[in-house]
């Protein structure tokens, strides 16, 4: 097998035989499936047994998840790899036949540590679109990804170099919000490439089940941002750099300087937080998502 399809499921049964055959059919086929289960109570579990034996010429494993939540269960899977690729995989998405293929040509041009990611076309419970999540143009960077989690992991795809230093920075006692956004700060401050394409291959299905939802729509992005200055932002952020700080040594130099005083500088008092977060040079990738970084900077969210 060439790369490792990891998939976290949590009662999952409605949609997941989507997902399950989008995968099987694509034009990529040295793959193999590993899916966990985290307790879930809706036939999930049966159905996977079931899709599974069904389908014997497929490389599918299946293991029960620690019932940790979402970026627990993804992140314990790493262990489980030894291709020369990986990615992650939602339960209830929809691949695009050319997802891995162009996931793959993407990463074969890095040498080191490389993470490809890219935007999403959204669509509804039944499949039918409604658009694109935004897509970013400013480059990828710690500084960013400090402050910002810029694409889903279920379109987040890795090389093997990635995968060493991934399980070298995975802490399973200091677990991040979410596994894509730690994957894109670690990756990005080990000195590693983060590839953002503008190419969606995936179909992200928008339903009322979904734990983290479509930031498309302006009202979606401007509540998201709300949140940041209600001090939610700032929580995330505390259980990030309690992720972060377990590896910072694997950090490069620079980053590693960036990244103690990021810290810092949120304790500080408010000339002194103006001139570091200028002088940090942190950033999102709009306007609008600066403009409020900077106001939840000054209110002491960030």
């Amino acid at each position: 097998n060439k790369i490792t399809i990891l998939m976290a499921t949590h009662n999952g049964a409605k949609y997941l035989i989507d997902q399950l055959d989008s995968i099987r059919l694509q034009d990529f086929s040295a793959w193999r499936l590993i899916i966990s289960d985290d307790n879930s109570t809706d036939g999930t579990r049966a159905l996977i047994r079931s899709y599974i034996n069904d389908h014997p010429n497929l490389d599918i494993k299946f293991i029960e998840g620690a019932d940790k939540g979402f970026c627990y269960n993804f992140l314990s899977m790493l262990g489980e790899v030894s291709t020369e690729y990986f990615c992650f995989c939602d339960q209830d998405d929809i691949w695009l036949p050319n997802k891995l293929t162009h996931s793959i040509e993407m990463l074969e041009q890095y040498d080191g540590g490389a993470l490809y990611c890219s935007p999403t076309i959204i669509v509804d419970s039944l499949g039918n679109r409604i658009g694109i999540s935004p897509i970013f143009s400013r480059k990828t960077s710690f500084k960013n990804a400090l402050v910002q989690s810029i694409a889903g992991g279920n379109t987040m795809v890795f090389n093997s170099k990635a995968l060493e230093i991934l399980k070298l920075a995975y802490d399973p006692s200091h677990i991040p919000i979410s596994h894509d956004w730690w994957c894109y700060q670690v990756i990005s401050g080990t000195g590693g490439t983060v590839h953002y394409d503008i190419m969606p291959l995936v179909k992200y299905r928008q339903h009322g089940g979904n734990l983290i939802g479509s930031n498309m729509s302006f009202y979606h992005r401007l509540k998201r941002l709300m949140l940041l200055l209600k001090g939610r932002y700032r929580d995330w952020t505390d259980v990030n750099l309690e992720a972060l700080k377990t590896s910072a040594l694997l950090l490069d130099a620079n980053n590693q300087k960036i990244l103690n005083k990021f810290i810092e500088l949120r304790q500080e008092k408010l000339l002194t937080r103006i001139r570091t977060f200028n002088e940090l040079g942190l950033y999102r990738q709009t306007s609008f998502g600066n403009a409020v970084l900077f106001a939840a900077c000054i209110l002491k969210r960030i």
